[in-house]
């Protein structure tokens, strides 16, 4: 919005002693203090002079100063600006740190002459108890704001909270592959492991809380949304008419390589059957799911009031597709999951409401590592073991109606964005209390 800030020979870094640049910026940062009543206000400050223009070249100084001395006197002028209406200030660590980015300019030299109530908030670095520990002897008190998967050991006793950035919360490094072994949505657990102590010495790496399905479990029990029109019977609905996959001839024909030999990759049960606590209809072998791909609308005849609908479905993609497209399917853009879908609730006043179907939220990969599998908004997943001896996983999610007043008239199936298989087994719903 303003180029005319844009220091000289960096494609993305403000020439911070520009005479203008306080006077925007910190009028950007009062609308965000007044609007939100914030105790805490974080100034960024990583990544400084991270973009070379190649068609340029960098000045000695900035206006007679020193990039070490320029970035000391912004910080120490944002800090005033702040503890004058009355927020704490905090920024990231790496142009301060000596073992991150604060070689550049010897930017490291200045640490000492920051003022020490800010808080100094770590993003990554190769050696977080190394980072941390150099902050907290400098005097300053330490917030760990991960990107990524990590967690202080030694220095775990002196800091003054814990948490990871935003995109963190669904941001993967892999789907697939050997290496896997973390979904960076699993970060809500660690950090509430972190934030709230959730520790004991029969636990002391917090993977094998993961792993051993306590916490998986947890959230799923804690997903189940308020519902204050709820009655207490749930019906499952009849789906039959819009059946159009057999699973299992899906998996043998898309998955050949990994089925090779097999008459039957996975088996299904047939009729009504408890799927954490709530009954759901499912059709057995033969056709037994609804498939949509890309660009594909299916419609369910789901009528009548309910106070919310459960569905079970999950989401079928090739290891290959997935390696392929990794960076756009777990990009940070996407903080909330990657889109796989969407449902269209339709009333019979004609009003409708869309609900948004996202990876590692309300749906996942059916063949995903079952230390993967965990999403944030999931009530319960239903383990498959399929003829490799393997697991698939079909997750169960359950919306709330917000106008349990109204009559439903139908639900679609959407799917716009990637080519998926999205994959719909069973709907039930929630009848409302009279």
């Amino acid at each position: 919005m303003h180029p005319e800030l844009r220091e000289n020979g960096y494609k993305n870094t403000a020439d911070v002693t520009h005479p203008e640049h306080n006077a925007i910026l910190f009028d950007c940062m009062l609308d965000v203090i007044e609007a939100t009543q914030c105790k805490y206000l974080h100034v960024g400050g990583d990544e400084w002079w991270h973009s070379l223009e190649p068609s340029e070249k960098p000045d000695e100084l900035l206006r007679g100063k020193t990039r070490a001395q320029a970035f000391l006197d912004f910080h120490k002028e944002a800090f005033d600006f702040t503890k004058k209406h009355g927020v704490r200030m905090m920024m990231h660590e790496d142009m301060l740190n000596p073992y991150h980015n604060g070689v550049r300019y010897d930017l490291y030299t200045i640490t000492d002459q920051m003022p020490k109530e800010i808080i100094i908030s770590p993003w990554g670095g190769s050696n977080p108890d190394r980072t941390l520990q150099y902050f907290i002897d400098h005097g300053f008190q330490v917030w760990p704001n991960t990107t990524g998967t990590w967690f202080p050991n030694k220095s775990r006793q002196y800091i003054g909270g814990y948490g990871p950035s935003v995109y963190s919360f669904s941001w993967s490094l892999r789907l697939v592959g050997s290496k896997v072994h973390v979904n960076y949505a699993l970060n809500v657990f660690r950090g509430a492991e972190y934030a709230w102590n959730a520790y004991s010495d029969k636990h002391e790496n917090i993977e094998e809380w993961v792993s051993s399905g306590l916490l998986p479990a947890l959230a799923e029990q804690f997903s189940e949304p308020w519902n204050p029109a709820a009655a207490p019977s749930v019906r499952p609905l009849d789906i039959g008419d819009a059946l159009n996959t057999d699973f299992n001839k899906l998996l043998l024909k898309r998955e050949a390589e990994k089925y090779a030999g097999k008459e039957q990759a996975v088996k299904l049960s047939a009729g009504e059957v408890n799927v954490g606590n709530v009954p759901m209809l499912l059709a057995g072998d033969g056709k037994n799911c609804i498939r949509i791909g890309q660009g594909e609308t299916v419609s369910l005849a789901v009528s009548g009031k309910f106070s919310s609908l459960v569905f079970l479905h999950t989401v079928r993609t090739d290891d290959a597709f997935l390696q392929e497209n990794q960076a756009e399917l777990i990009w940070r853009h996407w903080i909330y999951g990657r889109p796989a879908g969407d449902y269209i609730v339709k009333y019979t006043d004609g009003s409708s409401i869309k609900i948004p179907l996202r990876l590692r939220d309300n749906i996942n990969i059916c063949g995903i590592k079952p230390l993967l599998r965990s999403c944030l908004n999931s009530r319960f997943v239903m383990p498959l073991k399929d003829a490799t001896g393997s697991y698939l996983f079909l997750y169960q999610y359950e919306w709330v109606n917000p106008n349990p007043e109204k009559a439903i008239a139908s639900v679609e199936l959407t799917q716009t964005v990637v080519d998926f298989d999205m994959l719909l087994f069973a709907v039930s719903g929630r009848d409302v209390k009279p």
